[in-house]
């Protein structure tokens, strides 16, 4: 399955040949996100035909073919100093290349 489209993908999930995947990208400075996306990923698996993928910030770099074939994403962040994280801000630095590369806006 790692070599299929994002297309082709959405058409085996279309004829009801596997799940969707909601991919969930989280920091958590000290688990109290991550046991937050934990429980919004068991409220996506509650879905007939939806799965999700947690993602923590620090193993995107490795799940860009997954969030590539993501028909969502969820994020979470802690809050610090009235704002996201360092490590999530990175995160969202690192992916504006990804997403400018493909013409998003």
């Amino acid at each position: 399955m790692a070599d299929m489209t994002v297309r082709e993908r959405a058409m085996d999930r279309a004829m009801g040949l596997g799940p969707i995947r909601i991919a969930i990208v989280f920091h958590s400075g000290y688990g109290h996100t991550a046991r937050q996306a934990e429980a919004v990923a068991e409220g996506v698996r509650l879905v007939d035909g939806a799965d999700a993928v947690l993602l923590p910030v620090e193993e995107v770099e490795r799940s860009w073919a997954v969030l590539e074939a993501a028909p969502a994403i969820i994020f979470g962040a802690p809050t610090y100093v009235a704002g996201p994280s360092a490590a999530f801000k990175a995160f969202q630095e690192s992916s504006s290349n990804a997403m400018m590369a493909k013409g998003y806006l």
